[in-house]
């Protein structure tokens, strides 16, 4: 599950973009020209609005219902607790080994 989006990632798709628009707008209609053009302008945009956005600092977490840490019961081998619920994490978690 791994919704972050990697800002290099993007900015390189859209230069892709980018090139693919100027390399095929010579050899074009009138109309995929102007259908470019926009799009060129639309993608430049984005690329100087990602550069400038901030950032989120994400990790990803185990859960407590993917812990091997965590029991059925509900209990948490390392913190010695039966309060835990599916959806808690904690620094500690540890992904149960997937079985094949």
């Amino acid at each position: 599950m791994s919704d972050v989006i990697s800002r290099k990632a993007l900015i390189e798709k859209l230069k892709k973009s980018i090139k693919w628009c100027e390399d095929n707008l010579e050899s074009s209609t009138a109309s995929f020209q102007s259908g470019c053009i926009a799009a060129i302008k639309d993608v430049i945009s984005t690329v100087k609005m990602e550069e400038t956005c901030p950032s989120v600092d994400a990790v990803e977490v185990v859960r407590c219902k993917e812990c091997r840490n965590y029991t059925a019961d509900c209990y948490c081998k390392v913190h010695d607790n039966y309060v835990m619920y599916d959806n808690d994490f904690c620094s500690c978690g540890e992904c149960k080994e997937v079985t094949k």
